[in-house]
């Protein structure tokens, strides 16, 4: 029942991400973003005044729907109103805000837990969703959908107030036209031979990033502590907390590198942190969990899986799947990753405490390590590196 409680959630993203993929291209970015706080609302209120576990699941199937939708449409958006320089640090703004609200949930929960009140604690939610509404009513829909519209000078007004000069604001709106020139129809794209292999690398970068098992570190802490021999609601949920700052301190810091450092490298170090923490927590299960120096152990690999994550895939997913499509496909194309996303998601998460139970928990993890170093060796040989390079000029690069 816990499975299916946390995973309604999921599933309500993957069909998010399946079934806007293609309004966002016939609609825009802006007005998607606006039905989508709505989305997020009534799937709030719903969820924080069920009387029933199903009803509690309704709701949490429709936030996990607004998940979906929010999960590329903000990459999305972002990466088209972006001067390449600046891009991946923008885009990568988005994962600090995600990374920030699980934190403030967190910090949420461990407030209300003494008091039982769940329903406050999803209630909670209303106050990002309304203010989203509020905020998009002072967005400006992006230059490249509004050129693919045919809106010309729409498009060049916006720009004008973004860029930093007007050479900078043609030189964006010729490669801008010259792109939709060349474009094709978007699913027959998406087959494209030359396109295929990163409609492919968008997929399985959207697989990586959830079978190495971080959504299952963040979704089931608490429970996950206490396996560790952290007994005390009180400890367990404090460590749960230190988890979300964690991971939320390190997205931070991963801003600043990943457009200097690129995507590449960032991602390739991370997943290699990352398989030798899981390993480490696996074998640290072997051993005395009341000792101090397991315990400690435990709590170090525990902390530098989500450092590692946090600095690489965690981030690096979403500003690269921002990146690789073209323009005409990039919508449905970051949809359907989106999708691939939270279907490995909610795969890994309503499967955990199930695989717990028939392999242990250290074996468990150990797959997860497994998972960690083939990921590491496909980004090795197939992960291009896409840093400071304009949309248009990666759209071309493709086409080679």
């Amino acid at each position: 029942m816990i499975e299916l409680v946390v995973s309604s959630v999921l599933l309500g993203a993957l069909l998010g991400a399946l079934y806007s993929g293609f309004l966002v291209n016939v609609r825009g970015r802006r007005y998607i973003i606006q039905m989508d706080s709505i989305i997020f609302l009534i799937g709030t209120v719903i969820s924080s005044c069920a009387t029933s576990v199903i009803i509690l699941m309704v709701g949490r199937v429709l936030v996990g729907f607004g998940i979906g939708v929010a999960s590329y449409i903000i990459p999305l958006y972002i990466s088209e109103l972006s001067p390449a320089r600046y891009r991946g640090g923008f885009v990568a703004l988005n994962t600090i805000a995600v990374t920030g609200g699980i934190f403030i949930s967190y910090l949420v929960g461990y407030l209300l837990s003494p008091m039982q009140s769940w329903n406050y604690m999803l209630g909670v939610g209303v106050i990002p969703a309304i203010f989203l509404w509020i905020g998009t009513h002072f967005l400006p829909e992006t230059p490249r959908w509004l050129v693919k519209q045919g809106k010309w000078a729409e498009a060049m007004k916006v720009l004008r107030s973004l860029r930093a000069n007007e050479q900078e604001v043609q030189t964006e709106m010729e490669e801008i036209q010259k792109n939709l020139k060349t474009s094709q129809t978007a699913l027959k794209e998406l087959f494209h031979p030359k396109i295929r292999k990163v409609f492919f690398l968008g997929m399985i970068l959207a697989t990586i990033q959830q079978v190495t098992g971080i959504n299952v570190i963040l979704y089931y802490a608490p429970l996950i502590f206490k396996a560790f021999g952290f007994e005390s609601d009180s400890s367990s949920f404090l460590l749960t907390l230190v988890v979300g700052f964690t991971n939320f301190l390190m997205t931070i810091i991963t801003v600043f590198k990943v457009d200097k450092i690129g995507r590449r490298a960032l991602l390739l170090y991370g997943l290699a942190g990352m398989t030798l923490s899981l390993v480490v927590l696996s074998v640290s299960l072997h051993y005395d969990l009341q000792s101090l120096y397991t315990k400690g152990l435990i709590v170090f690999a525990l902390f530098s899986f989500v450092s590692c994550y946090a600095c690489s895939i965690g981030c690096v997913f979403w500003i690269v799947i921002s990146e690789i499509y073209p323009l005409n496909i990039r919508g449905v194309g970051m949809g359907f990753a989106s999708a691939m996303n939270w279907f490995s998601n909610l795969c890994i998460t309503i499967t955990f405490l199930s695989l717990v139970n028939v392999i242990g928990m250290s074996n468990t993890f150990l797959c997860y390590a497994m998972s960690g170093f083939f990921s590491f060796l496909y980004c090795y040989y197939f992960l291009p590196e896409t840093a400071q390079v304009s949309l248009e000029t990666i759209e071309a690069r493709n086409y080679e």
